[in-house]
This record gives structure tokens, C-alpha cells and sequence, in this order.
């Protein structure tokens, strides 16, 4: 849906658009017929069992993989945009990333940078960029540590910095309207104080105006962070709508194949939901 906007700009209510997307390999489906929408500026989180396809889809909407049907973001078909702009337009961060080489840590956080450097080398307003989003992460310290010889926690930290200076381009306080931020599972590596203090930061973001779209394994975490759900199993889209719609037991168990139960806290406003088997 799209309504007029001042100065004649066309305003989304949805950013992304996902129609009658397939995708699989053989006679083998991974992603069967499944359509939904992103509202712009939500936490949109992505759940369900193991082998569900929940990183097969997220690989399609980002553009890694590509299906059948459509995937539209920002109201342009995924395929019309170029590299370079769609990279300035959406960022990616995985559960894991492999760099074998003996990168230091500023190096890293600076390759978020590639689609704004102009000549051979970064420039100052990169590396100012680049030290404020490690800092933001709680890794100031580590500007010129050996990547390799972090922990598995500390490099998904920098990862989310390079992430970070990737989608603003000349402030991180800047408005991140429009842009897209996709996680897989990306906070899994992380001790709960780690995985909290993303969040934390990622709502800030949200108010920025960024759009998260995330899979998550933790009920809790979805619950406590997410505005709209959408559920996979086997392959299929069982349900999508907002977090409190989604998560009650009942559905929970339709999804895990497993009874679970709602425990009252007065002490928090989103629903805390326990397995009761």
C-alpha cells in the first residue's frame, strides 16, 4: 500500500513485499508458495523449528538466493536494484562469518564502508564511523586486535559494527528511514548481557526509523523485542501477524509439536512463555 507523502514522495506502509515465493532444490521444496508484508520500522522476527527454512527465506528476501513469485523492497522489485544501492539500502548480518585471514579488527568494521569510500582509501568521517559503532558495541578497545583471536561472541560484535556503519552513511544518529537490517540468528553466539545490549540497540535503531527483520530461536527474545511474527514449519508460512497474536500457547504448540504454558509477571509487559513438557 502506498499513500501520498510531502514534496510528492510516495510513503510505504509496507517495506518489504513477498508474493507466492518458492524456492528449493530437485523435487525437494525449502520454500513453499508463502507471501507476506514488512511494515516499515518494525522488528519483524522470523521463528520455528529446525529445517523449518527460516534462513532460506531470509537468504531470498536479502537476495542471496532467488525463488519464484517476488520479492519487493521499497516498492521496487528486489532484482531491479544494483549492488552498490541496494547495499547502502539494506544490510546483512549472519549467524556467522568466516574470515581466515589475519584481519585486524578496524579492517573489519571498515568493510561495512565500501559502498560510501570514493577513491582507494577510507576516509576520516569512515574511521570516526567505524570507532563509534565499536564503541557502540562495547569493543572500543579492540580497534587494532587480530580478528581471528577473538572470541566467537566478541566477533559477532564486530560484525554488528560493520553492519552499523554500513547502513549510516555519514552519522549514527542519523534517520535510517527506509533501510533494511536482516539478522540470522545473529545474537545466538551471545551471553544474555550481549544479546539484551543488541537488542537494546537495535530498538534504538527501530526509532531511527530502521527496519529489523530477524530470525530467532529464543521465545523469550522474540517476545520481549519483536512487534510482528511470522511462523515456519516445514517448508510453509503457518502463521504471520503481530507478537501477541502469534505467541500464546496454543500456536506455540502447533509449531513445536509441543505443549507451553504462560507464566504472569507483572514485573513485564510482553508475554513470558515457557515450555511445559
Amino acid at each position: 500500500m502506498v499513500i501520498n507523502a510531502p514534496h510528492g514522495e510516495a510513503h510505504l506502509l509496507s517495506i518489504v513485499k513477498v508474493k507466492n515465493l518458492t524456492f528449493g532444490f530437485n523435487s525437494t521444496p525449502l520454500i513453499n508458495d508463502v507471501s507476506f508484508e514488512v511494515p516499515v520500522g518494525s522488528l519483524f522476527s522470523i521463528i520455528g523449528p529446525n529445517g523449518a527454512g527460516k534462513s532460506t527465506l531470509l537468504s531470498l528476501l536479502c537476495g542471496d538466493n532467488t525463488g519464484s513469485g517476488s520479492v519487493e523492497i521499497g516498492g521496487r522489485c528486489l532484482t531491479g536494484w544494483s549492488s552498490q544501492s541496494l547495499a547502502k539500502k539494506r544490510a546483512v548480518l549472519p549467524q556467522n562469518v568466516s574470515l581466515n585471514f589475519s584481519f585486524n579488527v578496524s579492517d573489519v568494521v571498515l568493510m561495512g564502508r565500501s559502498p560510501y569510500v570514493r577513491g582507494l582509501a577510507e576516509s576520516d568521517l569512515d574511521r570516526d564511523l567505524a570507532k563509534q559503532a565499536l564503541c557502540a558495541v562495547e569493543m572500543g578497545d579492540y580497534w587494532n586486535r587480530d580478528y581471528t583471536s577473538l572470541s566467537g561472541g566478541e566477533k559477532q560484535r564486530v560484525q554488528f559494527a560493520r553492519v552499523l556503519v554500513q547502513l549510516c552513511e555519514s552519522a549514527l544518529s542519523e534517520s535510517l528511514e527506509g533501510k533494511l537490517l536482516f539478522l540470522d540468528e545473529a545474537v545466538a553466539n551471545l551471553d544474555p548481557a550481549h544479546q539484551h545490549q543488541v537488542f537494546k540497540l537495535l530498538k534504538i535503531l527501530q526509532q531511527q526509523g530502521l527496519t529489523i527483520i530477524n530470525v530467532l530461536h529464543d521465545i523469550q527474545l522474540t517476545a520481549q523485542y519483536s512487534d510482528h511474527v511470522l511462523v515456519m514449519k516445514n517448508a510453509k508460512m503457518l502463521m504471520c501477524d503481530e507478537m501477541r497474536t502469534v505467541l500464546t500457547p496454543d500456536k506455540l504448540e502447533q509449531v513445536y509439536d509441543m505443549p507451553f504454558r504462560k507464566i504472569h509477571d507483572s514485573a513485564t509487559s510482553w508475554p513470558f512463555l515457557v515450555a511445559a513438557s
